[in-house]
């Protein structure tokens, strides 16, 4: 299967394409958390969305963190300028906040 290369995308209608935060590689005690077992955190950042629709425009903006459920969302994985790229893609109307002053810990 051919690989296709993205250089300029957007979200359409009520979808959200969200990057997924990760547990930290390493517990507060110091354990290291392999790779297999670490799982995504129920919040993310937004990469693009859509205009939403006629009677329910979008009420996100770009660059902002969002809490969502932890099913109810699709995994699609992009080849984005050279980069893959994995994203959590899932309809405004299930995202639950919008997380204001994030402070992001690595």
């Amino acid at each position: 299967m051919a690989k296709v290369n993205v250089k300029s995308w957007r979200a359409i209608n009520g979808f959200v394409f969200v990057t997924p935060m990760m547990q930290s590689e390493k517990t507060k005690g110091g354990i290291f958390i392999p790779d297999s077992v670490r799982e995504p955190l129920n919040i993310g950042k937004v990469e693009s969305n859509g205009p939403g629709t006629k009677d329910a425009p979008t009420q996100l903006k770009g660059d902002e963190y969002v809490i969502y459920p932890k099913h109810n969302k699709a995994t699609q994985s992009l080849l984005i300028n050279g980069e893959e790229k994995e994203f959590f893609v899932m309809y405004e109307k299930d995202i639950y906040a919008v997380a204001t002053d994030v402070e992001i810990e690595e």
